[in-house]
């Protein structure tokens, strides 16, 4: 609608749909409000759009939402925020007449699970949503393989860079995500590299996000790992090496989420003479800071890493036209603005005049390293599980550790080995003493007969 604009205020619709143990789905409203505000004159009319509190109860025995019930609502699974998201589903909704967008937020891993069940649905028509918006790159790389994902391309990804799509277009990158360092305000030390972050002076410093955890935690593990050479042969045991000295400085155990490190980086985990520090996606970080007035400083480091966010149409999307256009929609230039002050750097970021762009914004260009996606995709569930089993099974020990260990292990053995052969030894000399030594009453009858 041209001329218009729209801006979302107070709570949002966000439709959640999942299977209990009986198989039944169940949608869930909240209510809404938009606020239309018109070019000129200037006029702001607030509409409070009152739903049903409960769309739909599926009886015992049904099994998927109807199409039909859908047919005129574009459902976008996703993990991008709140504030991120429904400004730009409301104003899709303002181009797109008669098409409402729901918004449902799951974590990559999630969603990808939830989408390959929904292809496998027959028919395909019961598939839910058309539209995955903010997963990873590995993770959409992934559903590409398994042909969860339709070749979608939009205007404006044209120009990506092999680097931020799939040889088949099946998904598109659409923002860069970097990894910061994030301290509290005026914090002394603080390093500007994540390879200084293993050296012993930061031991107790650290609080780090857990790999299994959330999504966060694992593409910082794989985008560490990667720069670090972890799947050329004989690389991946030195780059678990560091690794281990990293979660070594690990002052207490995991944060649950990003948002969790930095409220723990402020609170000083009850010691507020010790300077934390925390390692988390920088929109996140930005977010926190510029939003919602967090006291901390934010730092890309120079041996930056950084992944690819990107958006996709799926497969059995049951709205393939209007997902199309929501694709293109997200693309545009109006919008990045609004992307930039939620702390997401949109690709192509060389469309965006280098000095308009944010502190943050330009370091993240300059630093943030992006990894051999194919290599993560085949290895990350390893080194999740590899990880787990040392970092969160039990306590972390660094290599040093790991070799007085092994020696006391050897000793442990030797010194089993040698009580064995102590008391082996002792029933012997037992044994030859019983039979050497004359029975008692055998001794008394030879003396008395002397």
């Amino acid at each position: 609608m041209p001329g218009k604009t729209v801006e979302f205020t107070g709570s949002h619709l966000e439709v959640c749909h999942f299977q209990n143990d009986r198989e039944k789905n169940v949608t869930f409203a909240r209510r809404s409000f938009v606020t239309l505000r018109c070019d000129s004159p200037v006029k702001t009319v607030l509409i409070a759009a009152s739903l049903l509190s409960l769309l739909a109860l599926v009886t015992p025995g049904c099994s998927r939402v109807d199409a039909a019930s859908t047919s005129q609502k574009l459902v976008v699974y996703t993990s991008l925020d709140d504030g991120t998201r429904t400004p730009v589903g409301r104003a899709f909704e303002t181009v797109n007449p008669g098409w409402e967008v729901e918004f449902v937020e799951l974590e990559s891993g999630v969603a990808l699970a939830r989408i390959r069940a929904e292809a496998a649905a027959r028919p395909p028509s019961h598939a839910i949503a058309s539209v995955w918006w903010g997963a990873d790159d590995s993770t959409l790389e992934r559903a590409s393989r398994e042909g969860l994902l339709a070749e979608s391309t939009p205007a404006w990804s044209r120009t990506l860079g092999t680097s931020f799509h799939d040889d088949k277009n099946r998904w598109q990158g659409e923002f860069l995500q970097s990894f910061s360092l994030v301290s509290r305000r005026g914090a002394a030390n603080v390093p500007d590299k994540i390879g200084e972050l293993a050296d012993p002076k930061y031991r107790g410093r650290l609080i780090l996000i857990a790999p299994s955890g959330v999504n966060a935690g694992a593409m910082f593990l794989a985008e560490i790992l990667a720069s670090r050479g972890a799947w050329q042969a004989g690389a991946v045991d030195r780059a678990f090496d560091w690794i281990w000295m990293l979660d070594g400085n690990r002052g207490s155990e995991f944060a649950a989420d990003e948002n969790t490190a930095i409220d723990r980086v402020i609170a000083g985990e009850g010691d507020s003479n010790i300077q934390y520090i925390t390692i988390v996606p920088t929109h996140t970080a930005v977010r926190a800071r510029d939003l919602f007035g967090k006291s901390i400083d934010i730092k890309i480091p120079a041996d930056g890493v950084a992944y690819v966010a990107g958006i996709a149409k799926l497969a059995a999307s049951p709205a393939p036209e209007p997902a199309g256009r929501f694709m293109e929609f997200v693309g545009r230039d109006d919008l990045v603005a609004h992307f930039l002050q939620h702390g997401l750097l949109p690709l192509p970021h060389d469309r965006i005049d280098a000095a308009s762009l944010p502190g943050w914004a330009s370091d993240s260009v300059r630093r943030g390293n992006v990894y051999d996606r194919g290599i993560i995709t085949d290895e990350l569930s390893n080194w999740i599980t590899r990880f787990e089993s040392r970092a969160i099974s039990g306590a972390p020990l660094l290599p040093s550790e790991e070799t007085g260990v092994w020696w006391m292990g050897i000793v442990d053995v030797i010194g089993t080995f040698a009580i064995l052969a102590v008391l082996v030894l002792l029933m012997k000399r037992g044994a030859w003493n019983s039979a050497a030594r004359p029975a008692v009453g055998q001794y008394k009858s030879e003396n008395a007969g002397s």
